[in-house]
């Protein structure tokens, strides 16, 4: 702390606003040199339909190496009204913008956001994203996040990066045929979807897992003509609610099964 500016390195750190107005927390490798960072209640010189202050963030930086995070102080009733998103003053058009409109809720009175730069900030009232664009419901994001199926037997975790567009998953119980298993087979949509990084996923056993050896996260694959139970991934483990779990790369169906040829290869 220097006087009313937070010196900020490459280690990052967090920066806190007067009159419990919120903070912005800067992330290891945002800035490559040292930030004299400050942060001031302002009134606006176009004010706007807003749920918080509006605050101020600088030196005015038009682009951080990393994401930045916002959190303001907002009341609670006129969000759950109306929805809100974190948005900034664009100084050239004079106008009010969304820069993040999937705000996550730090505490029952803060709700966070993302930028890549500085200037006056507040929670704009009637810019929320919906479930779509910020991966509500069982869409995901390229920002990753878990699907459950309805029953909790099936659980998809699917890293950041994953999908490029907002992807609606879906499980649901499949009748394909399956050989000697230990779990219901599932059909998992979108059909076909291909991954750019791997996802986990977990199917609830129909028997109590006593060991992983010889099973494996098979699909139901059809290239040979005739449908077929390959085994994808034989290195599987049991999660912490008892889900058998393994690696893939695509949706289409799946199942827990026994296969004397699942062996376990770590490279």
């Amino acid at each position: 702390q220097c006087g009313d500016k937070t010196v900020i390195g490459s280690l990052g750190g967090i920066v806190f606003a007067p009159q419990s107005a919120g903070w912005a927390e800067i992330p290891a490798g945002a800035t490559g040199t040292e930030l004299a960072v400050t942060a001031q209640v302002v009134k606006p010189t176009v004010p706007t339909d807003v749920a918080s202050l509006y605050v101020d963030f600088g030196p005015s930086i038009s682009s951080f190496a990393e994401p930045v995070t916002i959190c303001l102080k907002g009341d609670a009733s006129l969000i759950g009204q109306k929805g809100a998103c974190l948005g900034y003053f664009d100084t050239a058009n004079k106008t009010w913008v969304c820069e993040d409109k999937c705000l996550k809720q730090a505490s029952p009175s803060f709700w966070c956001g993302q930028t890549d730069h500085f200037t006056n900030f507040a929670l704009l009232l009637g810019g929320a994203g919906n479930d779509k664009e910020c991966g509500g419901g069982d869409y995901i994001t390229s920002k990753g996040g878990v699907f459950n199926s309805a029953d909790g037997s099936v659980t998809i975790t699917v890293p950041a990066g994953a999908v490029q567009e907002p992807t609606l998953l879906s499980a649901s119980a499949s009748n394909a045929k399956v050989p000697p298993s230990f779990s219901k087979p599932w059909d998992l949509g979108p059909l076909g979807q291909k991954f750019s990084v791997q996802v986990t996923l977990c199917i609830k056993p129909t028997e109590v897992v006593s060991t992983t050896e010889s099973l494996c996260l098979a699909t139901l694959s059809t290239k040979a003509g005739s449908p077929e139970w390959v085994c994808e991934d034989s290195c599987v483990a049991v999660n912490k609610n008892g889900q058998v779990c393994g690696k893939t790369d695509h949706f289409s169906t799946w199942a827990i099964v026994k296969s004397p040829t699942a062996v376990c290869k770590v490279p």
